[in-house]
């Protein structure tokens, strides 16, 4: 199959989005997911989980600990993002 089998997913995207926007703005807004590289987020997205998943496995199960603290979200640049997490993440990504 050409592009792989991720590609196949955006056909039920297409169709979901097609119902609910109409077909052309569903076609552009798929487009403008992979101009913006939201492919890529993807692939990052779901290494991020397989790792920690992966670590939790091989060292043991993980377990909530409140510390009392508030949800806090916190922006950080793209170049600290890839210093962090280039090796477990994006390196793997790239040799699939």
């Amino acid at each position: 199959i050409a592009g792989g089998l991720g590609l196949v997913q955006t056909v039920s995207l297409y169709a979901t989005l097609g119902v609910e926007r109409g077909w052309w703005n569903s076609l552009r807004e798929i487009f403008q997911v992979f101009l913006t590289g939201g492919a890529c987020h993807f692939m990052f997205h779901i290494q991020t989980k397989a790792h920690y998943m992966s670590q939790t496995i091989l060292v043991g199960g993980a377990k909530y600990r409140a510390t009392g603290r508030g949800f806090v979200t916190q922006h950080t640049p793209m170049d600290e993002h890839f210093r962090f997490f280039a090796s477990s993440h994006l390196y793997i990504g790239i040799e699939l």
